[in-house]
């Protein structure tokens, strides 16, 4: 293709902005509608078997469409589908600026404040993306663009996966860039939406840091270090650390979901630094990278990077605690508790639910008094928190709850409005810690705090008395 050519009679083309993916993106002219278009074609492999390219097609086709149907500030539109004799194209609204690859390159990292800000335009557009069941696969620096007006768009859906589609996938290639892709896209070569989010956050730890996470010059040693090397030093990332440590967790299954990484960048993004604890990725020695290095060579040469591969289980013991750990004392000689209440003072009335079959076990509790005169007590919220080392878990015998990713070892909640008898909300939150189980329940009249302003101030508590009960094992 040459600068000035027309396609289908209506796109003129003016020059080569950019390749990646699977294609090559050209600047170009609409001259029907008179506005300037980006134009992504498709770039073939020369050694694909006929059927192969035809699958391809189908599926840039698919994807395209898929695409098409996303309406959201934050993620590229696309205008036309079309196909010519050289191929299929994709017709995609053009925005002027650099992208984020480009802007710290030549720039350096970006302030803290900056980066929190692009994230949170990030996450919502894979929010989006993802509820349409939708998956990126290839989020990276070069693929958010800064336009000139400050906006954040996410780019390059043209090699996303449609959730139910079947996908094409060529023997030994990526769908994927290998510096900016989730450990377990090398174990099970199965994306999901943590796998797009643990791109988001090495994305956001390059534009803070300068560079990647994880670096290395050989593809194998690179899937050593990701799999099972150090955690990447945080030099810049200042308030930003708790955020990408989230992300950035190697188990999909702890890793930081859409919310958690919300609230954390939200954070960031007002001057405070979130409080999730930083839980590190236990420490592994080089050697050890090394020898995992060397069997993926094995692998690799023989059926592509998208490969089974299980991690060493860890066989050593945990840190337990030996006595119920004082959640309360946590809660008591902290700010929270004023913050949550007006006027707390101890309470001794508290329904413990699902908590009653622990025998053995520390318990708090405080109601917010609004009045308490010798005959006449008022009482507008009640907060609460339980502590036990328990013979069997709680968290495991409630399966209709609400499940917490990121919370402890594992957590679940609940919320509930009015029961008939009192028009009080309640949530309750249950996480596990080693072997012991923490439980905090809030109960307060429904107009002192909206639904979702309990959940979070649960959630906040939860997540201190998480943080600080971790710093103690």
């Amino acid at each position: 293709m040459l600068s000035g050519d027309v396609i289908t009679g209506r796109y003129r083309l003016d020059a080569e902005i950019g390749r990646g993916g699977m294609g090559i993106v050209w600047g170009a002219h609409d001259q029907s509608l008179e506005r300037r278009v980006a134009m992504k074609r498709l770039q073939v492999p020369d050694d694909l078997a006929e059927e192969d390219r035809d699958a391809l097609k189908g599926r840039f086709l698919r994807e395209a469409r898929a695409a098409a149907g996303l309406d959201h500030p934050s993620i590229i539109n696309v205008h036309d589908v079309i196909e010519d004799d050289d191929g299929p194209w994709i017709v995609m609204q053009y925005v002027q600026g650099r992208s984020l690859e480009q802007i710290v390159r030549a720039g350096g990292p970006l302030p803290v404040a900056r980066a929190a800000q692009v994230g949170l335009a990030l996450l919502d557009a894979l929010d989006c993306a993802h509820e349409a069941g939708i998956l990126h696969r290839d989020v990276k620096p070069a693929n958010v663009l800064i336009a000139d007006d400050g906006r954040v768009v996410l780019t390059d859906f043209g090699i996303a996966a449609v959730s139910n589609a079947t996908a094409y996938t060529r023997t030994g290639g990526f769908v994927g860039t290998p510096v900016f892709m989730a450990p377990e896209r090398f174990r099970t070569g199965t994306p999901g939406p943590p796998s797009d989010l643990w791109s988001l956050g090495a994305t956001l730890y390059m534009a803070v840091e300068g560079h990647p996470p994880f670096q290395a010059d050989e593809l194998e040693v690179l899937i050593g270090r990701l799999l099972m090397g150090d955690d990447p030093a945080f030099v810049r990332s200042g308030a930003l650390e708790p955020v990408l440590r989230g992300l950035l967790e190697r188990d999909p299954g702890k890793r930081w979901d859409s919310r958690h990484a919300t609230q954390g960048l939200k954070a960031v993004e007002d001057g405070r630094t979130p409080t999730r604890p930083l839980v590190a990725t236990p420490r592994k020695s080089r050697q050890g990278v090394l020898v995992i290095a060397g069997l993926l060579v094995l692998v690799l040469a023989g059926v592509g990077v998208s490969v089974p591969f299980l991690l060493p289980s860890d066989s050593g013991p945990k840190d337990e605690f030996e006595s119920i750990p004082d959640a309360c004392a946590i809660v008591r000689n902290g700010p929270v508790l004023t913050e949550l209440m007006s006027n707390p003072k101890v309470s001794e009335i508290l329904d413990w639910g699902p908590y009653q079959d622990h025998d053995d076990a520390d318990a708090c509790t405080w109601s917010d008094v609004v009045r308490d005169e010798d005959t006449f007590r008022t009482v507008d919220g009640t907060f609460a928190i339980r502590a036990s080392l328990p013979r069997r878990s709680t968290v495991a015998g409630l399966p209709h709850w609400t499940k917490v990713p990121g919370l402890g070892d594992a957590a679940v909640r609940e919320s509930k409005g009015g029961d008939g008898q009192s028009d009080w909300h309640s949530e309750k939150i249950i996480f596990t810690l080693r072997n012991a189980e923490i439980g905090v329940y809030l109960s307060e009249s429904p107009d002192k705090r909206t639904d979702a302003e309990r959940q979070t101030r649960v959630l906040h508590i939860a997540e201190i008395i998480e943080r600080a009960l971790t710093e103690t094992l």
